[in-house]
């Protein structure tokens, strides 16, 4: 400890501080001489930089409070003095954004590192956006959602989303890391929505409709987090059917924001009130239209074949897809890919939903589906046989 320092927290005393909240959102905790601590206040994380004990606590002053334990005098050290200090003996919290970013980057980098510098440097938009964006990747691989949780990590993006909801970047790379990380865990996807990590979703898809990137990856999050019953209420009174059908009518030309958007709706289609709601939305109609848009692209129409199928069970969205264009565009999705088992066993089962309604059965029969449907049957006899022959004996 320097001359300079000792003249701060003299070694003869011992200190209890108060952390306060500075501007670049880190507090100082003094402690026992021998060891201080840099400790942000919201988590009480923390860097050893000495050697000893301290005690700290989180404190609404503007300044950090120093009680003596032994005369019980109160001293207090101010903001501007804090930040000098801490600035100049802990070189990490004035490091460049430039700096810190390639930091992080390195490819040794850790989920313990990445975490703590977006906790350093939670005013800094850039760095909460590359920091969104690293942890993305790291998700991919499911191992790493341990060490990930263990440093608190969601709630870091959730907060990177709150405090910069004005920065698009940080949105839609804080939507991405969210969505991995709930790709696979049930704790995970309840923490995300227990910790308003929903609403936070939807709100930037309101913010920014017109960006894509937000848009696909609100959708692909909102996917992930729709598979457990209590999210997709929570998702449906945020407003995200709205959210993700919007989306579709304002990027009819993206087929990966279609994809997303409809295994979205596929996902929160599982309720029975959310089948309704899309329907009122004017979900299907945007549902088929990507389909007429994007006939060539098999991810898109093996999600959108799934969720009319879904949505036919209602007697009412029968219609709905009836009239929208449903049946055609179903015919001609099993035409374009006929070696795809997946669209070739949701398209069957769409049909076979829609002909349960004898006025369905004579438009689908109309549409002649028959040498679709057998060429399914012979193809894939377990995926499709069952769904295609109930089909062609109705009709």
């Amino acid at each position: 400890m320097t001359k300079k320092m000792r003249e701060v927290f003299p070694q003869t005393e011992t200190y209890r501080f108060d952390v306060v909240h500075l501007e670049d959102g880190v507090g100082y905790a003094g402690g026992k001489v021998k060891r201080n601590k840099v400790v942000t206040a919201d988590t009480f994380q923390s860097q050893e930089v000495g050697e000893a004990e301290s005690l700290f606590s989180v404190s609404d002053h503007g300044s950090v409070q120093c009680i003596d334990d032994r005369s019980k005098k109160e001293r207090r050290i101010s903001r501007k003095g804090i930040r000098q200090y801490m600035s100049r003996y802990f070189p990490m919290l004035s490091e460049s954004e430039e700096a810190v970013i390639c930091r992080i980057e390195n490819e040794s980098s850790r989920a313990e590192d990445i975490i703590k510098a977006m906790r350093l440097h939670s005013n800094s938009a850039l760095i909460q956006g590359r920091g969104c964006a690293i942890l993305t990747t790291i998700a991919k691989d499911r191992s790493n959602h341990g060490s990930i949780a263990s440093e608190d990590g969601i709630s870091v993006i959730l907060e990177a989303m709150r405090t910069h909801g004005d920065t698009v970047e940080v949105q839609g790379q804080a939507c991405s890391a969210l969505g991995n990380l709930a790709a696979f865990e049930n704790n995970t996807k309840l923490s995300v929505a227990s910790n308003g990590g929903i609403e936070l979703i939807v709100r930037a898809m309101k913010m920014y409709p017109d960006h894509p990137g937000t848009q696909e990856r609100a959708c692909g999050a909102l996917f992930n987090l729709a598979s457990l019953k209590p999210n997709r209420v929570k998702i449906t009174k945020a407003g995200g059917i709205s959210a993700v059908v919007k989306a579709m009518q304002m990027h009819p030309d993206d087929a990966s924001i279609q994809h997303h958007a409809c295994c979205a709706l596929w996902s929160l289609a599982g309720d029975v009130k959310n089948s309704v709601h899309i329907a009122s939305e004017a979900g299907i109609p945007a549902i088929v239209k990507g389909m007429e848009t994007h006939q060539y692209h098999p991810k898109l129409q093996h999600s959108a074949s799934g969720l009319l199928r879904t949505l036919a069970i209602n007697s009412d969205n029968k219609f709905h897809i009836a009239s929208a264009g449903g049946v055609p565009a179903l015919i001609d999705a099993m035409e374009m890919h006929p070696g795809s088992s997946h669209v070739q066993k949701e398209a069957c089962g769409a049909l076979r939903n829609l002909v349960f309604h004898p006025s369905i059965c004579h438009h689908v029969r109309n549409h002649r589906p028959h040498k679709a449907l057998e060429a399914a049957a012979d193809r894939f006899p377990i995926e499709c046989g069952d769904s295609a022959n109930s089909v062609l004996d109705r009709i």
